[in-house]
């Protein structure tokens, strides 16, 4: 997200539809009334709500049975400078509610008022199984869902949910506007479709800033590798910040506590208490209620002490959460399983990658939330396309944090050298995404989308920046990096 720029902004959501008169590659946008659709009252001339109707399956004709609709909302202002297409990424997460929320000015919206200038376009469980009969609930779970999905659309929608055709449709109502160019500032999953449509469409890129990369072509494993590595990491983080706290209730005890009482935990937790949560139920939780996106040291850290010392397991009571976490992951399955084609689909690969991960697991913590995503695909009943490398000499500004946990720094060194002419900033400290965190590294990423100008070689202690040709050094140990809000933490 950003900092005060004109823009146009998109979401998009996908409905089936019947559409007439519409000729083979000429799109028309159907511009409706904001308040059908949006909740609030009043609403101020810069938001803009559509409709474009375009193939489902672009490699053929659009027709009756060959038809999607996207709905889509946009901040316009009078004169805008350019169109930015913001995608936060998820995937296949809500949207347009960040549009809304620029357009009436509310506090939520301070990441993207910088680029108010430009009309700017916004788009549109489970633990890990630990035996066969955990892994094939899990596969049939997807089955299940996927059959859903496709029993209430339209046929062959659910198969054409895939980044390669998202990029398409994005492709088609940049045309639709009246652009020659798309601006991108993309989050998290949204840089994987940024990254492929700058490949693909290079004639009509602009300014592209590519926050918190998922990286092209990077195999399952070696993201999964550096997600734990990454989650140990965020471990000793937590340690660090105790050592900052003085209302740690550890910080007496010195360097190494956190780590001691994670691990004391999960001994109690295998030898079974009161609450009923198992070590597989709290390893989760430790990941998914406090380390996630932007982590919650001191909530751990006291969770922690209420749990060993008090008898308090509820933080890390999954049964509760799971009602709410569940939809969440299964909504991404669509999107995900066809942008990657798995191979194997048995119990015996699945625990040869865990043997890999334990590799690099250093405090045993078994728990990342992608792992799970293994079992899942490979109950999809659709197949997925390979996960190729895509490569652009376009200069681009990519983002990252030392200790990012769902799409690791190691992803965006990983991509960069598939992007050759790109600058690289690294922030120090944690959080998934850097332009939702107030600060310089949120300023680049405005400044360079509102003027072109991608920042010159720094090496400071909130951030670093890597000209073109420049290689990244190691990521910084975790107790040389500060804490705190300025890190991205939540205190």
């Amino acid at each position: 997200m950003i900092s005060s720029l004109p823009l146009c902004a998109i979401s998009f959501i996908l409905v089936s539809t019947t559409v007439f008169g519409a000729e083979c590659g000429s799109y028309t946008i159907q511009w409706i009334n904001c308040s059908t659709v949006v909740p609030y009252e009043l609403l101020p001339s810069t938001l803009h709500c559509g409709q474009l109707t375009v193939p489902m399956n672009y490699e053929e004709p659009i027709g009756d049975m060959n038809n999607v609709t996207l709905h889509f909302a946009m901040y316009r202002p009078q004169n805008p400078k350019g169109l930015i297409n913001f995608n936060p990424g998820g995937p296949n997460g809500e949207v347009p509610s960040n549009i809304w929320e620029l357009a009436l000015n509310t506090s939520t919206a301070e990441p993207l008022l910088p680029l108010i200038e430009y009309d700017i376009l916004g788009e549109s469980t489970f633990c890990s199984p630990t035996t066969e009969g955990e892994f094939q609930l899990l596969q049939e779970a997807a089955n299940q869902y996927a059959t859903s999905c496709n029993d209430q659309s339209k046929p062959g929608l659910i198969e054409t949910m895939s980044t390669n055709v998202n990029i398409q449709d994005w492709n088609s109502v940049r045309q639709a506007l009246g652009y020659d160019e798309m601006n991108f500032l993309a989050e998290s999953y949204g840089t994987f479709g940024a990254a492929r449509y700058a490949a693909k469409y290079p004639q009509h890129i602009g300014r592209m800033v590519l926050d918190a990369v998922l990286a092209t072509g990077l195999p399952n494993v070696k993201l999964l590798e550096w997600e734990v590595e990454s989650v140990n990491n965020l471990l000793l983080r937590s340690d660090a910040y105790c050592l900052n706290d003085t209302a740690c209730p550890y910080r007496k005890e010195g360097k190494g506590s956190i780590v001691k009482a994670y691990q004391e935990a999960v001994a109690m937790a295998d030898g079974g208490n009161s609450s009923g949560v198992s070590s597989s139920d709290f390893r989760a939780m430790a990941y998914l209620n406090f380390l996630d996106t932007r982590p919650k040291f001191p909530a751990l850290n006291q969770a922690l002490y209420d749990a060993i010392h008090q008898g308090n397991w509820s933080a890390f009571n999954y049964t509760a959460y799971a009602p709410y976490y569940t939809p969440q992951l299964m909504a991404v399955l669509p999107t995900v399983c066809l942008d990657q084609d798995l191979q194997n689909h048995t119990f015996a690969y699945f625990e040869s990658i865990q043997a890999d991960l334990n590799a690099v697991d250093r405090f045993d913590m078994k728990y990342v939330q992608d792992l799970t995503l293994v079992p899942l695909c490979a109950g999809w009943p659709f197949k997925g396309q390979p996960n190729r490398k895509v490569y652009s000499e376009a200069a681009m500004l990519l983002v990252t944090a030392d200790f990012d946990l769902n799409t690791p720094a190691n992803s965006t060194f990983y991509e960069r050298l598939q992007l050759p002419n790109t600058t690289l900033v690294v922030r120090h400290g944690d959080d998934h995404v850097s332009d939702v965190e107030p600060g310089p590294v949120r300023n680049i990423e405005s400044e360079y989308l509102a003027s072109g100008v991608l920042p010159s070689a720094t090496n400071g202690t909130l951030y670093t920046v890597y000209p073109p040709g420049c290689k990244p050094g190691p990521i910084l140990n975790p107790y040389d990096v500060p804490v705190g809000t300025v890190a991205g933490d939540i205190e």
